[in-house]
């Protein structure tokens, strides 16, 4: 663990007497400097262009901020048409939209100039279209104000255009907690959170969860140690990057 000045802490303990050293020593403040000091390691020495991606909910806002297309879209989709010729209006901006999307995917899959350039005026072309419907010219005119985050892939190509992977990972969680409404008590929280935690990386590694646990409370551990396996993954894909 690294904190400011190019400091390295070994252990736990290390770092929580250097807290202690700052005066920070209630739970939610180490907390919160636990959390900043993890994340500028990640931004210095895995992923300095670090971004996220997010449906537009003002708590992502941070970093560098890349807006969801699948989420983005519902701003037209909402958009009642009380005719067939509005209808046809809507149907031929979504069209355009996602006719956009594909370049989109052309872009990551090739980044060259040229199709960065076609997907710069096509957006600028489609996002400022005037129809005779005053509420999806305002929704269009909202996601020409959000350009910069729309087209950040243009900047960083192995962004995702869409936040479906951070959506299917936390959905376990969101059926859990619409069940079972919450724990009763802190250790629970954590009790859930850990072995909910565990399922979802074993399943990134491609693990099987039951042998994992079957193999934790055997003691046989035969299968190596999760954060290892991680590291070994995250350098493979990290070495198998392009240069753009």
């Amino acid at each position: 663990m690294s904190a400011s000045r190019g400091r390295d802490f070994k252990n736990k303990s290390e770092w929580e007497k250097y807290l202690k050293i700052l005066g920070i020593r209630d739970e939610y403040s180490a907390k919160k400097a636990t959390e900043g000091a993890l994340l500028g390691v990640i931004m210095k020495k895995i992923q300095p262009a670090l971004a996220i991606v997010s449906d537009d909910a003002g708590q992502f806002d941070i970093l560098r901020h890349a807006l969801c297309w699948v989420h983005s879209e519902r701003c037209i989709t909402s958009i009642h048409a009380v005719s067939y010729d509005q209808d046809q209006i809507i149907k031929d901006i979504l069209e355009k939209y996602w006719e956009l999307v594909r370049k989109l995917h052309e872009y990551k899959r090739t980044p060259i100039d040229r199709i960065r350039k076609e997907i710069v005026v096509d957006f600028d072309h489609l996002f400022s279209i005037k129809t005779e419907m005053p509420s999806l010219n305002k929704a269009l005119a909202s996601l020409f104000k959000k350009k910069q985050e729309l087209l950040l892939v243009l900047e960083e190509p192995e962004i995702p255009l869409t936040n479906n992977i951070s959506e299917r990972d936390i959905r376990d969680q969101a059926k859990k907690r619409k069940i079972s409404a919450g724990t009763r008590s802190e250790s629970g929280r954590n009790a859930r959170d850990t072995f909910m935690t565990l399922q979802k990386t074993c399943k990134k590694l491609g693990i099987s969860f039951h042998d994992y646990l079957l193999d934790r409370l055997s003691g046989a551990h035969l299968i190596a140690d999760l954060t290892k396996l991680m590291k070994t993954k995250a350098g493979t894909i990290y070495k198998a990057l392009p240069d753009y």
